[in-house]
């Protein structure tokens, strides 16, 4: 039986794991083990003879006796604390321990330490099937200069208390602070929902309060999180000149995110119908409503503000400039309208800032501005190059389609064991190793993104009938790009999926729920500009096992989503966008490899029509376009048992493709082949891969990619010992399972860029032998990117019953052209 649990944090993105934690947690079984959980007299202590005691209790408890071993280590590591006692005992049948263990603070003469705390761990010794307490923090409290040793208690934020409204933020402390000193507003952050951390423009501190003044107003309908962070000096030291304090002058410290209850009203709404007039006369209808009817009559008031290089001579705006809602309303009265006026100059489409002032109410808060868009008639225009959305339009539906293909072909490979699996940025979940034939090509520099498109997760449940539900997601990222004379569209296409399916003997059938995002750039030697695209769709498949060595499978749906195009100095163009497709394929076995080695050979065809278009909308005329693909291929491998137990597989494929439709048309040949040798007595593997697009009809096209991999376990049941994973690459990643490239082809296929991933960790023994620690560095090197990753993994020495894997690890990445990202990871795992 599998159960995984992983909690990834990162700074700018967060996965939707606490769902999988949720579910592996909720299926744990604490009939096999007892754990141990420490506890402090108190979370904090002075650091000039403050004192904490130590207890532990087990649930549920053990039936023989044991003892945990305290230890303390310090943050930053100095002679904080000293310790009395370091045993605490368990009687057979006892939830509490006996024993005393006290931890008490030691004055680090005169320098201020921010965040200074204590790890408190435990070591169990004896017992049956007890596990280890996680460690607990103990925080040292400063005195030097920042008040008295008497006062043991720093202000925390309470936030069920804490509010926001509209463009204003109350932050309820646990106790007064000192209204005299405020700290800058850069030391907070607050957040909207699960977008980007934003700085307030102004604090001010009021007794218990901290008003933080936000620079837009936040809606009513929005989740609003606030954090406060301690200033430093050069030094590391505190500031105390700028930080939060308390009223004897002691610091606030606080990292954590508060969620804060937003009790903004609705606000009154401005309506634009249309939100884009044409510079030629067009005409825009100015109106308002409400979500909630207010009991006084009240008035709005119109203003429209030029935005540069808009001026006030390119609209005008009607006499009556004012909106009623009488009483008990909800939509206004009267209408406000605005003209655009004409000119002979080729300026750019300009925008206009349209706002409201309320009058009669203190009710509601007035509305937020709202964007009206003049198009000059003068400007660039869509209209005129509609093969630049068809281009597009067929590139990025053979895209769409092929990740529907890849979630198909995943889901009929996949395993259909009952339990959790997953994979977080092409890794599997627990430290599971990467199918056959794959791991040359796993590696690569994990970026946040790779968070989303290399992670996937499947729950399968075995039913009473024989068959088995499973719920799965996965992610996917391709590039794509197409050079038609002058015409240049290059583009990147990320795509999240969900779904389910049933298998029962021979068949499976599912439902596949996609969204798709994606934007790129075009040129055509006269305009340039932007381009982006999403995409929400569903997708039902079928498979069918015929007979043990063939299978056949079938996918068909349809889609929706928006298409806006941003000419380079010129206002978006939007307009409805469709997609629907239809594919099957089949696979079989001719040579059924029966052991250890020997061959193994299997053909496999496959067919795809996909449909794209774009509705007309303003500045848009409507493009339709088509693309189809057709594949056979054959791949065989020879698996051979060396002298010394050693495996040599070499392996080839070889495919033929038609491609057809409005994108790159006519035959291509592909071709492939590796060669793997493993020797698992040493711990040792080596891979080397290649493939190619030898041929095409359309001119200019290239794709090729060649990959190796090194790995080094000498302890490979104990992880004992270093270790070593080294995986260079070249050129293009592998053809898809579904036969379509990451890359289409054309001028825009992938640049022949050169990878290196290695990995070194060292496994010593840890917790008595029971388990291995084990220190790792990586590095991933590309042509525009680099990342460094540093972490620590304990796993089992031996395997059991149970086996249970904690991973910590910290990772920097930094890409050409973008600022550095930093991901954290928190993973646990039980294998049952």
């Amino acid at each position: 039986m599998f159960r995984e649990f992983r909690l990834s944090v990162s700074p700018a993105a967060w996965l939707p794991l606490p769902v999988l934690a949720v579910l592996a947690l909720g299926a744990a079984d604490p009939a096999h083990a007892q754990t141990v959980t420490l506890s402090l007299s108190s979370p904090s202590i002075a650091e000039d003879g403050g004192t904490a005691t130590v207890t532990a209790t087990v649930m549920p408890v053990s039936t023989t006796a044991f003892t945990v071993d305290i230890s303390t280590r310090a943050h930053p590591a100095g002679n904080r604390v000293s310790q009395t006692g370091t045993r605490l005992s368990f009687a057979a049948n006892e939830p509490s321990s006996t024993g005393t263990v006290t931890i008490r603070g030691i004055d680090n003469s005169g320098h201020a330490e921010p965040g200074a705390s204590v790890t408190v761990s435990g070591t169990v010794t004896g017992g049956t099937r007890v596990t280890g307490p996680m460690d607990v923090e103990l925080n040292i409290v400063e005195d030097d200069g920042i008040g008295t040793s008497a006062d043991r208690i720093r202000p925390t934020v309470d936030a069920a208390n804490s509010t926001v409204n509209g463009a204003r933020v109350v932050l309820d402390f646990s106790e007064n602070l000192n209204t005299a000193i405020t700290p800058a507003a850069g030391q907070f952050g607050y957040r909207i929902g699960m977008g980007k951390e934003q700085t307030p423009t102004g604090v001010e501190v009021m007794g218990d309060k901290v008003n933080l003044t936000l620079p837009e107003p936040v809606e009513s309908t929005d989740a609003v999180s606030v954090r406060y962070g301690s200033p430093m000096d050069g030094n590391g030291d505190i500031d105390l000149t700028k930080g939060l304090q308390d009223t004897v002058g002691n610091p606030v410290y606080s990292t954590t995110y508060h969620i804060v209850t937003n009790n903004t009203p609705e606000r009154v709404n401005l309506v634009l119908t249309p939100g884009t007039i044409e510079e030629t006369g067009g005409v825009s209808t100015v109106t308002a409503t409400i979500e909630e009817p207010v009991k006084d009559e009240f008035t709005v008031t119109v203003a429209v503000t030029p935005r540069f290089p808009a001026t006030d001579d390119d609209f005008t705006v009607s006499a009556n400039k004012v909106l009623t809602f009488p009483a008990g309303a909800t939509e206004s009265t009267g209408e406000v309208t605005i003209t655009a006026v004409d000119n002979d100059r080729e300026q750019g489409h300009k925008r206009l800032t349209v706002s409201g002032t309320l009058a009669g109410t203190m009710e509601v808060p007035g509305p937020l501005g709202k964007t009206l868009t003049i198009r000059d008639d003068e400007a660039p225009d869509l209209d005129r190059n509609a093969s630049v959305q068809r281009a597009w339009l067929a590139r990025f539906g053979r895209a769409a389609a092929g990740h529907v293909l890849d979630n198909v072909q995943d889901r009929l490979k996949a395993r259909r064991g009952a339990g959790l699996r997953a994979r977080v940025a092409g890794r599997a979940i627990g430290g599971a190793p990467p199918d056959p034939g794959t791991a040359a090509f796993a590696s690569r520099p994990v970026s946040e993104r790779d968070f989303l498109t290399g992670s996937a997760v499947a729950l399968t449940g075995a039913r009473g009938d024989g068959g088995s539900l499973a719920l799965w997601g996965r992610g996917a990222h391709s590039g794509f790009g197409t050079r038609d004379g002058v015409l240049r569209i290059d583009g990147d296409l990320t795509t999240a999926s969900i779904g389910a399916d049933y298998a029962a003997r021979r068949w499976l059938l599912g439902l596949a729920l996609s969204h798709s995002w994606s934007e790129g750039e075009y040129r055509d030697g006269v305009h340039r500009g932007r381009i982006e695209t999403a995409l929400t769709g569903a997708y039902p498949y079928i498979g069918f096992a015929a007979t043990d060595r063939l299978s056949l499978w079938g996918v068909a749906g349809y889609g929706q989503g928006t298409l806006a195009a941003i000419p380079a100095g010129y206002s978006p163009l939007e307009a409805d966008m469709s997609l629907s497709m239809a594919g099957g394929g089949a696979r079989g076995v001719v040579l059924q490899r029966t052991g250890p080695e020997g061959p193994q050979l299997s053909i496999a065809g496959e067919a795809v029509f996909v449909s794209a278009s774009s509705d007309d909308g303003p500045g848009f005329k409507g493009a339709d376009a088509e693309t189809s693909l057709l594949r056979v291929g054959l791949d065989g491998s020879w698996a051979q048992i060396l002298a010394g137990g050693a495996t040599l597989t070499p392996s080839v494929d070889i495919g033929l493709r038609r491609d057809g439709g409005d994108a790159e048309t006519g035959f291509g040949v592909e071709v492939g082949g590796g060669i793997a040798w493993t020797d698992s007595a040493k711990g040792l593997s080596l891979g080397l891969n290649a493939r190619a697009l030898v041929a095409h009809e359309a001119e200019g096209v290239e794709e090729w990619g060649l990959s190796g991999s090194l790995r080094f376990n000498p302890s490979p049941g104990s992880g004992r010992g270093a270790s070593l994973t080294l995986t260079p690459s070249w050129g293009a990643d592998r053809p898809r399972p579904s036969g379509i490239a990451p890359s289409p082809p054309g001028a825009g296929s992938p640049p022949r860029d050169a990878r290196l991933d290695a990995d070194f960790g060292y496994g010593l023994p840890a917790l008595a032998g029971r388990f291995t620690g084990t220190p790792y560095l990586g590095i991933g090197l590309s042509r525009d990117a680099r990342q460094v990753r540093a972490g620590w993994r304990l796993t089992q020495a031996r395997s059991g019953a149970a086996e249970v894997t904690l991973r910590l690890e910290a990772a920097r990445h930094d890409r050409a052209g973008a600022a550095a990202e930093h991901v954290t990871g928190l993973r646990f795992a039980l294998r049952r």
